[in-house]
């Protein structure tokens, strides 16, 4: 080797060190870059090189398998945790709208909870991982009950629709039998409040009136009938097309301001959350429309677990009519 024997003698250091760089520089001549930390890189600035454990590249980087580092740490890209057990988001208000033929995967707060939502190429939200439960639209809901000349009809695909008809003050209502199963670890006739609770409704106002209401509720009994709810509760308030929230705590019952206008005979998607902690917020095709802080916290009362619709033309002479599409509920 050349270099052998030769002593280096015009560099700003004495001492070369096994593995020093040996490299060229303005002043002196020559200059030398000791050997760098243990798992560190040799980089560049444009100007100096140096050794660094946090190189900032320009590029592609083409790989193909990147391991942790450090053991049970993952990898980190971009603020995705990656670990063989499971991938962590940090949560972001919206990813905004992927290009053609692509969809987006992200967490965001969702009432007052991290979850997972997809968004596909339309900006369309798609909410995920949610325990959800169909409840059946069909004729095993107790017959309706009605005055004047309300009515109810059930044999009909994807829809239980329920007229007030156009006498005055006619009304009528459906709901589910008083055991309904919602909540896990309480008895199968009690929806238990402090869990999380969300109700996925699809429905429609066909016809509508000045007077006329519906209500459509999770929480009451079956001895209740019409009108409000007088426990524990949430659902909507409609009053001829203009939708309200409806909830209640356990000592009064609360109406929000009016959250959206309907249009008769469009079918909407309708998403309640109740978070466990009093708090309700009001989805409408996948866009939030209000909350409200007065809704029920604790368990509620045995029986008071039945999904009601009601319909009323409110003294009016004229129909009010509501159509319920589909109904799903999950609590965890």
């Amino acid at each position: 080797n050349i270099l052998d024997g030769v002593v280096h003698l015009d560099s700003v250091a004495d001492g070369v060190t096994r593995g020093s760089l040996i490299y060229g520089n303005a002043t002196p001549k020559w200059d030398e870059r000791v050997i760098g930390a243990a798992d560190t890189i040799l980089a560049s600035d444009g100007i100096d090189f140096s050794w660094t454990g946090s190189p900032s590249l320009s590029g592609i980087l083409t790989v193909d398998t990147i391991n942790e580092f450090t053991p049970g740490a993952g990898v980190t890209l971009e603020g995705l945790l990656i670990k063989d057990e499971y991938v962590e988001f940090d949560e972001i208000t919206s990813p905004g709208t992927p290009t053609a033929n692509k969809g987006r995967l992200y967490v965001r707060s969702f009432s007052n909870l991290a979850q997972l939502f997809y968004v596909d190429e339309s900006g369309y939200d798609h909410l995920l991982a949610v325990p959800w439960e169909n409840v059946d639209l069909g004729t095993d809901w107790p017959a309706a009950v009605a005055t004047g000349t309300g009515s109810v009809a059930f044999a009909q695909a994807r829809r239980i629709n329920l007229s007030s008809g156009a006498t005055a003050s006619s009304t009528v209502f459906v709901r589910t039998p008083d055991v309904t199963g919602v909540s896990t670890g309480v008895d199968n006739n009690v929806v238990d409040w402090s869990q999380r609770v969300l109700i996925n409704l699809k429905f429609s106002v066909r016809a509508n009136t000045s007077t006329g209401v519906v209500r459509f509720t999770l929480g009451k009994g079956t001895g209740d009938g019409m009108g409000a709810l007088n426990n524990r509760g949430i659902g909507i308030q409609i009053e001829q097309l203009s939708l309200k929230g409806h909830v209640h705590d356990g000592s009064s019952a609360a109406t929000t301001a009016v959250l959206s206008t309907l249009t008769a005979n469009q079918a909407y998607r309708l998403l309640i959350v109740s978070d466990g902690g009093g708090n309700v917020e009001w989805f409408l095709d996948g866009t939030s429309i209000g909350t409200s802080a007065a809704g029920p916290s604790a368990a509620g009362v045995a029986g008071d677990c039945v999904f009601q619709l009601d319909v009323a033309n409110g003294g009016n002479s004229a129909t009010q009519s509501a159509l319920m599409h589909a109904l799903q509920v999950a609590a965890w």
